[in-house]
């Protein structure tokens, strides 16, 4: 996602939907987490045209693991013109409409299927994680000890931020 500016729980929620949590077979022997079709190794799977669901066989991408299937997936969103309305788009929700309309995948209830997963699994937050967040702590009627400032900075750093310490004199 710091990357490629594509949201981080788009990414996970096709993962898990596109690959059955890693179950599929195209996950286990191809390690291609994404239905990512290409030269490669054919595989029985399904199509919807015209709203009606189509049994076919078809050619997918095979990767030598989860991690080069990741990075290709992205890559085809930055390599791809008709995907580029996803770089930088911010909102879950648009963003999986947009991917289904792009026309990544058939099934008509491809945008809600992963608008479920990202809800029901809480992938949203891991959007948030590489926007830079500034915090001020007021002390309403005493400044913080060092004791409780150490908990502060601890938390921060738990949540993999940063403090810096600065004192101002009035």
């Amino acid at each position: 996602m710091k990357r490629t500016k594509i949201l981080a729980s788009l990414t996970i929620a096709q993962a898990i939907l596109e690959s059955g949590w890693g179950t599929s077979a195209l996950a286990r022997k191809s390690n291609n987490l994404f239905g990512i079709k290409g030269n490669g190794k054919n595989y029985k799977t399904f199509e919807y045209i015209n709203g009606k669901r189509v049994d076919i066989v078809d050619s997918f991408k095979v990767y030598p693991d989860w991690e080069t299937s990741v990075a290709d997936h992205s890559n085809l969103f930055l390599r791809l013109s008709r995907y580029q309305n996803l770089i930088g788009e911010r909102d879950y929700k648009t963003a999986c409409e947009k991917v289904y309309e792009d026309g990544y995948a058939t099934a008509p209830n491809y945008t809600e299927t992963l608008i479920n997963i990202i809800e029901r699994y809480k992938l949203y937050q891991y959007d948030n994680v590489n926007r830079i967040k500034q915090f001020i702590i007021i002390g309403e009627s005493k400044p913080l000890t060092r004791q409780s400032a150490d908990k502060v900075k601890a938390l921060l750093k738990k949540y993999g931020l940063s403090v810096s310490e600065k004192e101002v004199y009035i």
